[in-house]
């Protein structure tokens, strides 16, 4: 967009508008259509996303239209509930879009090749608006990341000579993307629609990583071409949590998912890049390819990735899908046993300690502070950090609910606002650690080493203290409500100042009663 243009938002629609809306549309669909989906937005039953998306004006057109054709039913949405009513709406949506409403693009039918060859070119469109920054999509990178698609190609030629136009270009207009905010570029008339298209993409090239290979080969897709799918895309920052759910939905509804196998070929690939593998062969290498590639579609990017960046969100993302694994694992008695990830690698015998962790989180700081707990944070609920080495580990308002941190050194680390709700931190070392304002309701932390360690406005309800060590903790204005206290030890320099729920907390020493007055 020309620099002296001024760039609007569309803000949602309130109430009054709707209802003004509506009496527009009544005037098109009938009265009897219009009341009907009035009132299917009301429903109980309607999913809250779809409510959401009603408010935008271009996006309440789309859903008013699917539900005239029957497309967009309460049935349609039973016992689909969270990110599964999600991805029904963005599917329905899709598939009406391709199939209903815009095959006059091509001022023909769509065969059902065409159509996937349409749905190809969305889904591309979707990752390079993610990689680009979650916003606008340069043209010419999806034209590029579309180059070897000969399906989609010949589609755009039957299109080009037709149009004497830009196919590519008028194909994303046809499909509900506007023109960005950035000259040659795309962007999608909501962020979520692209986010979606993202999943799908990555569940379309991740899904064929575990399809059985011919004659000797354990898979069709070789080792060296899926590194190099990684990192073509994943090394970027694309893993959104909203992203992940998508894609670890779409990926356990299809036939095709096989989770062990999976994890195999993503953790051996993990193994490689801690050891640095890919960053240190000669060139052109991987994340040197990668960073040439993001720099020739993406010229006018304000801060390009630089090398160790790519090779950086490469890891951690392909980390992330690891830890996805896991917790997906954990819930199935079968799979538990065959999907164990150790994040911070195995105990070896005479150790007390393991450092991978530690060093991959010193390795993405160096590229940005705080760059692991940005990238990672949220995705370690249910993680196996046992015996893990965390020395002044960046954690804050990180995601560990559920977490096994028994026997871990967090010594001065930084876990203020994290989320350890139910999580093990058995005989753990957590001195001079700042757990300011931390979620620790039910965690266990028996035995537990909080020696100068800063718990104030921590919530501790629930949480198991039994043999904890509070010498000059600070504990105020924590909450205690129904902890257990059994045998913990404190001194003077313990600062209870402002606790809340003391006198609820079971198995309180007489002597700290005494000391502050509930006795």
């Amino acid at each position: 967009m020309p620099p002296n243009f001024e760039r609007l938002e569309i803000v949602e629609m309130s109430d009054e508008l709707q209802e003004h809306w509506f009496a527009k549309w009544a005037n098109l669909a009938g009265s009897e259509k219009t009341n009907a989906f009035q009132q299917f937005l009301q429903s109980e039953q309607c999913p809250e996303r779809v409510r959401e998306l009603s408010r935008e004006p271009l996006l309440l057109y789309l859903l008013a239209a699917m539900h005239r054709d029957g497309e967009l039913t309460l049935s349609s949405f039973e016992g689909a509930e969270g990110v599964q009513a999600k991805i029904l709406i963005y599917q329905n949506t899709i598939d009406w879009v391709l199939t209903k409403q815009r095959p006059d693009w091509l001022n023909r039918d769509l065969t059902e090749l065409e159509t996937e060859s349409l749905r190809s070119i969305l889904m591309e469109a979707g990752l390079a608006s993610v990689q680009a920054g979650g916003e606008c999509a340069p043209i010419s990178m999806i034209e590029a990341r579309l180059k070897s698609n000969q399906s989609v190609q010949t589609l755009l030629e039957e299109a080009r000579q037709r149009l004497n136009d830009n196919p590519l270009r008028n194909a994303l207009a046809a499909f509900y993307l506007k023109l960005g905010s950035q000259t040659g570029s795309v962007e999608f008339i909501h962020k979520s629609f692209g986010e979606f298209l993202c999943a799908e993409r990555l569940k379309e090239v991740i899904g064929s990583w575990t399809e059985p290979g011919r004659k000797r080969d354990r898979f069709y897709v070789p080792t060296e071409q899926m590194n190099r799918e990684i990192y073509d895309l994943l090394g970027s920052p694309v893993l959104s949590v909203e992203i992940v759910d998508y894609l670890m939905e779409l990926l356990k509804q299809s036939d095709e998912f096989k989770p062990v196998e999976l994890f195999e070929r993503l953790n051996a690939f993990y193994e490689l890049w801690c050891e640095g593998t890919f960053i240190d062969a000669p060139p052109e290498n991987l994340p040197q390819e990668k960073m040439r590639s993001l720099r020739e579609q993406l010229p006018d990017q304000e801060k390009p990735l630089g090398l160790r960046q790519v090779d950086v969100y490469a890891g951690l993302n392909v980390l992330i899908l690891l830890l996805e694994l896991h917790r997906y694992a954990q819930a199935d008695d079968e799979l538990k046993e065959k999907i164990k990830f150790y994040l911070s690698g195995e105990l070896a015998e005479g150790e007390a300690y393991t450092t991978r962790l530690l060093e991959v989180i010193s390795y993405s700081d160096c590229v940005e502070l705080g760059g692991f707990s940005s990238v990672v944070g949220a995705f370690l609920s249910s993680a196996n950090l046992s015996s893990a080495d965390l020395y002044r580990a960046d954690f804050s308002n990180a995601n560990l609910s559920n977490a096994n941190l028994s026997n871990a050194n967090l010594s001065s680390a930084d876990l203020s606002s994290a989320n350890l709700s139910n999580a093990c931190l058995y005989s753990a070392n957590l001195s001079s650690t700042n757990l300011s304002n931390a979620n620790l309701s039910n965690a266990c932390l028996y035995s537990t080493n909080l020696s100068s360690t800063n718990l104030s406005r921590a919530n501790l309800f629930s949480a198991a203290l039994s043999r904890a060590n509070l010498f000059s903790a600070a504990l105020s204005r924590a909450c205690l409500y129904r902890a257990t206290l059994f045998n913990i030890t404190w001194n003077e320099g313990t600062n209870w100042e402002g606790v809340q729920g003391l006198e609820t907390a079971i198995n309180v020493p007489i002597a700290l009663k005494q000391q502050l007055g509930l006795e």
